[in-house]
C-alpha cells in the first residue's frame, strides 16, 4: 500500500566430457524434420542432455552448461507467456468480502472499510476507528505508530468523498486466521527505460488484533531513494 519486488550443485563424473550417445543423436534427428514446438524441443533437448546416474534410482544427472540452457528456454517462455495481471470489477470486490466464517467476514470488511474511508478518502482523523495505537509498519520508508501514520498521512491526503469500493484495481481480498490480505495491480515504468510500462501485482497484509483493530502492516516495498522506488516509478492513477 506505501509505496519494495542456492542450490546445492551435484559434482559432475567423467561421463561429463563424453559426447551424446547415438541413440540420443538418432532421437534429434528424428524430431528435427518436424519442427516441434518450444515446449517440445524444451523436452527433446532435456532428454538428450539426460544421462543415467550410477544408481539404479531411476533418475538422471543433468550436465551443467545444458541444464542452464534448458533453464533460460524455459524462462524465456514463461517471460513469453507473461500475462499482465487484471483487476476485479467493482461487484466482485462485494462478494470477496463474503465468508462463512463470521470473524472473516468482518476482518475483510474492517480492511476493506480502512482502505475505503482512511487510505484512500482521506478522512486520517478517523484511523483510530481501525488502527490500534501500537500500529506495527514493516515498510522500510515508513515508522511504526498509529501517531506517525496519522501525521505523515494527514499531510499529503486530501479528504474526498468515501467510493463505495476500494478504488485502487484490486485483484483479491483473502483472510485467514487474523491476517488480511489485498492483491492489487500496480502499473509501473522502468526508469532505465522510460519506454517500458508494465503491470505487476503488489499486496499488503494487515494483521487484526483481539480488538478488532489493524494491528500490523507489511507490503513488498523497498527502501526510496531519493524520495522514490528504485528502479521503476509507480503511477497511481487510481488516486484522483
Amino acid at each position: 500500500m506505501w509505496t519494495r519486488v542456492s542450490s546445492s550443485r551435484r559434482q559432475g563424473t567423467p561421463d561429463d566430457d563424453r559426447p551424446p550417445r547415438p541413440a540420443v543423436l538418432s532421437v534429434m534427428a528424428r524430431l528435427a524434420p518436424e519442427r516441434p514446438s518450444q515446449a517440445e524441443s524444451s523436452q527433446a533437448a532435456a532428454r538428450a542432455a539426460a544421462i543415467p546416474t550410477t544408481h539404479d534410482t531411476g533418475g538422471y544427472l543433468m550436465k551443467p552448461t545444458l541444464l542452464a540452457a534448458l533453464l533460460l528456454t524455459g524462462l524465456a517462455a514463461t517471460v513469453q507467456a507473461q500475462e499482465p495481471p487484471v483487476a476485479a470489477t467493482a461487484e466482485e470486490q462485494l462478494e470477496m468480502l463474503e465468508s462463512p466464517d463470521p470473524k472473516l467476514a468482518r476482518n475483510k470488511k474492517h480492511v476493506f472499510d480502512f482502505w475505503r474511508i482512511v487510505y484512500e478518502g482521506g478522512h486520517i482523523e478517523r484511523a483510530p476507528e481501525f488502527m490500534a495505537e501500537s500500529y506495527i509498519q514493516h515498510n522500510p520508508n515508513l515508522a511504526s505508530g498509529r501517531k506517525p501514520f496519522m501525521e505523515l498521512f494527514g499531510k499529503v491526503r486530501q479528504k474526498r468523498p468515501v467510493a463505495p469500493v476500494m478504488k485502487m484495481p484490486v485483484i483479491h481480498i483473502m483472510a485467514e486466521r487474523d491476517l488480511v490480505m489485498v492483491s492489487h495491480v500496480r502499473k509501473v515504468r522502468d526508469r532505465a527505460n522510460p519506454d517500458h510500462v508494465y503491470h505487476i501485482t503488489w499486496f499488503d497484509v494487515f494483521r487484526i488484533d483481539e480488538d478488532g483493530l489493524i494491528a500490523e502492516h507489511w507490503d513488498p516495498s523497498e527502501m526510496w531513494v531519493d524520495g522514490a522506488p528504485p528502479g521503476a516509478e509507480f503511477f497511481s492513477e487510481w488516486d484522483k
